[in-house]
């Protein structure tokens, strides 16, 4: 089994060969770095920065601005050294992490990128190298900044797939609300489109208020459900069935007469379901349950 340390160095090697990146490519590098002055590039590029709307979005004050020119600062230097090791990897990838938590779109990455890549290869000094060397070091310095933003990018969207799953989430339940609507009633309005990850976001959430509230009844009300499925028809049969299990009784409202026979159709046994036309007249049976119980 392969160490880590094998791993980083296996895809190190997998991100040189994808952008072709060889070692003559990261001495060309290094040999321009040599002539280049860094903070001068991060003065332009701050300049030329000004002029977009991001930049005004995201440096409110000249502190941050200052704070973050360091930091640039810092990256061009350490890509200019040209050293492919696994701690060079994970700070790009940091980077690209960092990016997704401002908010700072591909498209300004890319284009920061461009201007500073451009920079430095209009100043590679003709009277240091040959016409070959000097085609040699653009295009190993384009090489490097692709390998670059591909790790930077790839760590970014990661980073931003994961935000939207948690969001994703959390409008999950918060579209499938279960209330607690009087003494020992707990209320699941199912509403919209339910598909099968709804249908057991909703399970859940209804087991949970149930054991919390030590509810007796449960009303499961369809009246805003815009399809009545296998799907719907199978997580009402589950939530009635689990329901059961803690001790709680079902009742199933508004339903219409097209959702009754479509249940009919699709051979659904809601035999231990109690149902009712509309939220009005289940809730009264639901409180008569509650009495009854107490009694």
């Amino acid at each position: 089994m392969e160490s880590a340390s094998e791993v980083q160095v296996a895809h190190i090697k997998a991100l040189r060969d994808a952008f072709n990146v060889s070692d003559e490519d990261l001495h060309g590098v290094r040999r321009v770095g040599q002539h280049l002055n860094v903070p001068e590039m991060i003065d332009h590029l701050y300049q030329w920065l000004q002029s977009s709307d991001e930049f005004h979005r995201l440096f409110t004050d000249n502190e941050r601005i200052e704070r973050v020119k360091n930091a640039q600062g810092n990256y061009w230097r350490e890509f200019l050294r040209a050293r492919l090791t696994p701690s060079y990897i994970q700070r790009r990838r940091s980077i690209g992490q960092r990016h997704a938590a401002i908010g700072l779109t591909m498209e300004s990455y890319f284009s920061a990128m461009n201007f500073c890549v451009g920079w430095m290869i209009d100043r590679i000094p003709a009277q240091e190298f040959s016409r070959q060397d000097e085609q040699a070091a653009s295009a190993a310095l384009r090489r490097l900044a692709f390998l670059d933003q591909a790790v930077v990018v790839s760590a970014l969207a990661s980073a931003k797939n994961e935000v939207i799953a948690e969001q994703a989430e959390s409008l999950m339940q918060l579209s499938s609300p279960v209330l607690m609507l009087w003494d020992r009633i707990v209320l699941a309005p199912m509403v919209g489109a339910i598909d099968a990850k709804r249908a057991q976001v909703m399970l859940e959430t209804l087991l949970e208020r149930i054991a919390r509230h030590e509810a007796a009844v449960a009303i499961v009300d369809v009246t805003g459900v815009s399809i009545m499925d296998n799907t719907v028809a199978e997580s009402m049969l589950k939530m009635a069935c689990a329901a059961r299990m803690l001790g709680c009784k079902v009742i199933l409202t508004g339903t219409s007469p097209q959702m009754a026979q479509t249940l009919v159709d699709i051979d659904i046994n809601l035999r231990m379901v109690e149902s009712f036309g509309n939220l009005r007249t289940g809730l009264a049976a639901a409180m008569k349950l509650v009495r009854n119980s107490s009694g």
